[in-house]
């Protein structure tokens, strides 16, 4: 019997490009991932993923295909959030107004940045919350950062 599901390695693709092509650049990028979320086949777990793909600075839009389980459309979502993207779920087949989002977005994020104290910094993930108190202001923020040992 043959599955009506295909076999994916979302992560391991997001996780390649974040790795190999994005770093490289010094031009903001974004990937953009179509997908159903359903990951069969990768070696890298979500949360390595989230990790380089944060290492690398860049953000992550998702646009969730298809009707899959519950879960899949979290562990999707949270590839988006963590990295301070978006995940879109389509209405219909209304993708151009989905890239229009996406375009309409890009631009009017702001970069926000610090030094930890070099004492107290140590390598790997650390946990990050951003706040504001403008009223009516939507603040999409990585969910964490990753230091590095020094000198890298």
């Amino acid at each position: 019997m043959v599955s009506r599901r295909g076999r994916s390695a979302i992560w391991d693709a997001v996780h390649a490009a974040s790795r190999l092509k994005l770093r490289a650049l010094e031009e903001a990028k974004a990937p953009i991932v179509l997908s159903d979320g359903l990951d069969t086949r990768s070696m890298h777990n979500l949360d390595r993923t989230i990790e380089e793909v944060q290492a690398s600075s860049r953000v992550v839009y998702g646009i969730k295909l298809g009707d899959v389980r519950t879960l899949f459309t979290r562990e999707f979502s949270k590839l988006a959030d963590e990295t301070g993207g978006m995940h879109i779920r389509p209405s219909g087949n209304d993708f151009a107004g989905i890239f229009r989002r996406i375009e309409s977005d890009l631009p009017t994020r702001y970069v926000l940045g610090f030094r930890p104290d070099p004492s107290a910094a140590r390598e790997g993930l650390h946990q990050l919350r951003v706040e504001t108190t403008r009223p009516g202001a939507e603040v999409r923020a990585r969910a964490a950062y990753y230091q590095t040992a020094a000198g890298k």
